[in-house]
Order: C-alpha cells, then sequence, then structure tokens
C-alpha cells in the first residue's frame, strides 16, 4: 500500500485494499486482529485519500476497525471518529451493530 501511494494511482490504492481487505478476513477472529489493524486502518485512509466511490468496502473497514477498536480503551478517540465516517457512508447500519461492543 505503501508503494501505491508513491505511484499515486488511484486504481493501484483501490486495487491494493480490496486485496488487504481479502488477506485480512482470516486474520479478523480476535486472537490474530491485531496483526491486521495495521494494514486495515492505511487502506482504510489511502482509499479515503482518493475519495473512493466503493462505499461498502469503506464501511466494511470502518466496521471491522471499530471492532477492533472497541477492545482496547484508549482508542475511544478511534471508535468515534470510525463510528461517524460509517454512519455517514450508509446511514442504514443499525445503531446497536455501532454502539455495542463486539463479542469476542
Amino acid at each position: 500500500m505503501l508503494i501505491n501511494k508513491k505511484l499515486n494511482n488511484a486504481e493501484l490504492i483501490y486495487e491494493g485494499a480490496i486485496i488487504v481487505w481479502n488477506i485480512a478476513l482470516p486474520f479478523l477472529c480476535p486472537q490474530y486482529q491485531q496483526y491486521a489493524v495495521k494494514a486495515l486502518d492505511l487502506s482504510l485512509s489511502l482509499i479515503e485519500q482518493i475519495d473512493s466511490n466503493d462505499h461498502e468496502l469503506r464501511t466494511k473497514l470502518h466496521l471491522q476497525l471499530i471492532s477492533i477498536y472497541f477492545g482496547n480503551d484508549l482508542m475511544f478517540s478511534e471508535v468515534e471518529t470510525n463510528v461517524f465516517k460509517a454512519m455517514r457512508l450508509d446511514p442504514s447500519i443499525p445503531l446497536n451493530k455501532l454502539t455495542n461492543k463486539p463479542e469476542a
């Protein structure tokens, strides 16, 4: 993703974000999600910078980061930011999905 950012090619950034999401899926269980959080966060940041219109991918990334950050009390501001952004992308998300701590 860092190379894609340096190349400043929106298509590469978007494709890279999809690849990161697909590779990260097996690591999203509670005991391994710490290994995927940086890649997910960077992917989300870059597709936001290019203003990707794939709202579904962006929402999924926000929701996953909310789930990961909920477990870390020091990351409350990150949870709040991601909730706001996810709701702005998809207002149909049930509020209980955003406000209740995910089950481990």
